[in-house]
């Protein structure tokens, strides 16, 4: 997932996307139509392995608490839910960049759905917030998770809601918002990848430790 999103978000997206020239961000998908494509499909990646993370960590997590694990797992695919409908909206800009015989709108449409994209993603990583907390509370629970990432992981989740939700209640405010979420993005990226990696390395050899 960290790769699929490094290359979809941080290098695809960024370099089709990055044009505040509509005419220029139309004429960018035009030109490198299998980068967008590649885009998307590393998006559906991402979504795809959303939905088996959330039944994973439900598993792992189930004999701490079943029901703030299920509960945890419900709201990750809650917030799978409106990604996949962002997605859409990618699906939508590449039939629009094909559309030769009407530029004008295409631009337009193209416009509107990113920023629906952009609109829709960005309400879904509010609740995504909302599972890290969860999750953050569950590895505090479980004796075999170290308690710092809990800690980290709930700084994330309040990070993420918080960065998120105000950008959608205050639209005016958009760059110092995005100054605070580029310096609060290193600890929630560690927090989200180290607890990954701890997972991979250790997480299957402590599953069967006792819980508090």
């Amino acid at each position: 997932m960290a790769a699929a999103a490094g290359f979809s978000y941080g290098y695809a997206h960024e370099s089709l996307f990055s044009a505040v020239n509509p005419n220029e961000v139309y004429q960018n998908l035009k030109s490198a139509g299998n980068l967008f494509l590649a885009e998307i499909i590393g998006w559906v990646i991402i979504f795809l392995c959303d939905i088996l993370v959330s039944w994973s960590l439900y598993y792992y997590f189930k004999n701490v608490n079943k029901n703030i694990s299920f509960g945890t797992a419900l709201v990750r695919l809650l917030y799978s839910v409106f990604l996949g409908v962002a997605i859409l909206q990618l699906f939508t800009i590449q039939n629009l960049s094909k559309n030769v015989s009407d530029v004008t709108n295409s631009v337009l449409g193209v416009t509107l759905h990113l920023n629906s994209f952009e609109k829709i993603w960005s309400l879904g990583l509010i609740i995504f917030g909302v599972h890290l907390i969860g999750l953050g509370y569950l590895s505090i629970r479980n004796f075999a998770v170290p308690k710092f990432w809990g800690w980290l992981l709930i700084f994330a989740g309040i990070s993420y809601s918080v960065i998120h939700l105000t950008k959608n209640v205050m639209p005016n405010y958009i760059t110092p918002i995005e100054k605070v979420e580029t310096i609060l993005s290193l600890p929630m990226a560690i927090a989200e990848i180290g607890f990954a990696v701890w997972l991979l390395a250790r997480g299957g050899r402590a599953i069967t430790l006792k819980f508090r």
